[in-house]
């Protein structure tokens, strides 16, 4: 996470403008290994500051409609990246958002690496959020439940999204900037109702879309008994509630790569932790779509 610049306003310094890279990754079957995901991360920090990831993302996608991404891990790298025991019982507790700056689901991003996670139902005991690696391929299943019913949490809840952008990677030495990004075709029946056979959505329609999901997490992280206990009359638990994840799968699923053949994800499973920036690019190829996100952050 690129920090921006914290504000001198009544929060003081614990409200900050935060930047949050995301470097998706499209691959072809057989899934990218847990070494592989968090080696090509490590080589993309060569990258200028502001377009340095912070997540890695894998998955398989060739349906460009499609509205869940599958994962582009092993299983077995699901377990070694997401599966976390806090109180070192032998057993898995819970499941992370994030492991070593790979990114889980798109659909659960947090603000900066390690910044939300799900609570714990008791010390020593395991949590709902505790998910199954899924098959290279399969759709991914998500931790918070619907709605979060106190069981997330984290360091950094969002205020609020202030920009968003994307660019698509075509080759070693290209990106698209994508001028029609978020534009879609629309149906044959409707195109003599509104006007022309395509809309422009705008990039503020997908700022509406992540904000109006951290609204409602929000709501209902906060209203929840076991959470904020908003509907408490006397009171509600302090430092409860909040919004620690965004969901960016309108820009991802808005990508030209959407849908396109994806990276050999065995390239990436060969790189080391000492491959430079252009091996990490290389194995990535025209696979990468980079999405941004600006947010008004407040850390607690």
């Amino acid at each position: 996470m690129a920090t921006l610049g914290g504000l001198d306003v009544s929060y003081g310094a614990q409200t900050q403008i935060a930047k949050t890279n995301v470097m998706c990754v499209n691959v072809t079957s057989a899934g990218v290994s847990a070494g592989g995901a968090k080696h090509l991360l490590n080589s993309l920090q060569g990258l200028p500051v502001s377009i340095r990831p912070d997540f890695t993302f894998f998955y398989e996608e060739t349906t460009a409609t499609a509205t869940a991404h599958h994962s582009g891990l092993t299983a077995a790298a699901q377990l070694t990246l997401f599966d976390v025991d806090p109180d070192n019982t032998g057993t898995t507790q819970t499941t992370a958002f994030d492991g070593h700056g790979v990114l889980r689901n798109i659909r659960e991003t947090p603000v900066r690496p390690g910044s939300a996670y799900m609570n714990l139902a008791a010390a020593g005991g395991t949590d709902a959020g505790v998910v199954a690696g899924v098959a290279e391929g399969a759709a991914v299943v998500d931790l918070i439940p619907d709605p979060p019913a106190g069981d997330l949490a984290g360091s950094m809840k969002v205020v609020d999204v202030l920009s968003v952008g994307s660019m698509d990677i075509s080759s070693t030495t290209a990106a698209v900037e994508n001028d029609n990004l978020f534009t879609v075709v629309d149906a044959a029946a409707d195109a003599a109702n509104d006007g022309g056979g395509t809309e422009l959505l705008g990039v503020s329609s997908a700022m509406a879309d992540i904000k109006n999901k951290t609204l409602r997490q929000e709501y209902e992280n906060f209203m929840s008994a076991s959470g904020g206990n908003g509907l408490s009359t006397t009171g509600h638990n302090a430092g409860s509630g909040g919004c620690y994840t965004m969901d960016l799968s309108q820009l991802l699923l808005a990508s030209k790569i959407e849908g396109a053949t994806g990276a050999t994800a065995a390239t990436i499973t060969a790189l080391t932790a000492s491959s430079s920036l252009g091996s990490g690019i290389t194995a990535m190829g025209a696979g990468g779509t980079l999405v941004s996100v600006t947010t008004l952050c407040r850390s607690n």
